[in-house]
């Protein structure tokens, strides 16, 4: 992602991911997978997320759930996988 101009941060599980946006306040989107270890999955931190950092954009893809747009906050997309990796930037520049 860093070669189509994206700065990245990688967090290890759910948990991880929501100690690293209360220390960084420089990130626009999350790309998360819906099924991910930790004490949180994809979803639940998509509603944290939502809850506590509201423009925050989101991304949530997975290749065993599929989830509607309709039914997703305005500022967060699905992404079936498997996914080209230029629909994935089309996204994340849409949103961004």
């Amino acid at each position: 992602m860093t070669a189509a101009g994206f700065n990245v941060t990688d967090a290890s599980s759910g948990d991880d991911a929501l100690r690293i946006l209360q220390a960084q306040h420089d990130i626009g989107l999350v790309f998360t997978s819906i099924n991910m270890t930790g004490n949180i999955d994809g979803v639940g931190l998509a509603v944290r997320i939502h809850r506590d950092w509201p423009t925050l954009a989101i991304v949530m893809t997975s290749a065993v759930v599929e989830l509607r747009q309709s039914s997703l906050p305005q500022r967060c997309r699905f992404l079936k996988k498997p996914y080209r990796l230029e629909d994935a930037i089309r996204c994340f520049r849409l949103l961004l």
